[in-house]
């Protein structure tokens, strides 16, 4: 709390702002209806949050949020989190006339994997390793169709982008 966070500082200098996914930095005590908010995304800098609180979440039925708002999970069939996760961020940097930080946190490489029913993989499905293999050959491909958007908008050539994976993986 003695420096200002990233996010905060590139939105007071004229970018917006925004974090889809995992948000493992508010204390359990604070997610709650009547915060305080100033741990949460939105507290932090970020203009904008979609994604859910915590570590380990269903990838079919997460307790999501917009801002500090809980939402409903869809239960349209087929429905996973990463990839309305990549949707809700695709909408996000289309309505974007600034410049841009967006955070993408997506939870498919944390444990307890999970995948889409009808991904198909290489890799074995029947041992914690081999659905790792696949986890990551999944969110490879979210992350390909984020940056596919941003080169259909002509928005690439000045993006900078770092994958960093949870717990070192």
């Amino acid at each position: 709390r003695d420096c200002a966070p990233l996010p905060r500082i590139l939105r007071d200098n004229g970018y917006s702002t925004a974090a889809f996914g995992k948000w493992h930095n508010t204390p359990d005590y604070e997610i709650n209806a009547a915060g305080p908010f100033d741990r949460w995304p939105t507290g932090l800098g970020f203009d904008y949050f979609w994604g859910f609180q915590g570590g380990e979440v269903s990838q079919w039925h997460p307790p999501l949020y917009e801002n500090t708002t809980p939402i409903e999970t869809p239960t349209s069939p087929g429905w996973h989190l990463s990839e309305a996760m990549a949707d809700k961020a695709i909408e996000w940097i289309k309505g974007s006339s600034k410049p841009f930080f967006l955070t993408f946190l997506t939870v498919t490489t944390h444990h307890p994997y999970g995948t889409p029913e009808g991904f198909e993989s290489p890799f074995r499905d029947d041992d914690n390793l081999g659905k790792y293999e696949s986890a990551m050959l999944y969110t490879d491909g979210i992350i390909e169709s984020l940056v596919q958007k941003l080169e259909e908008n002509n928005q690439a050539k000045d993006t900078l982008i770092f994958i960093v994976g949870d717990h070192g993986e």
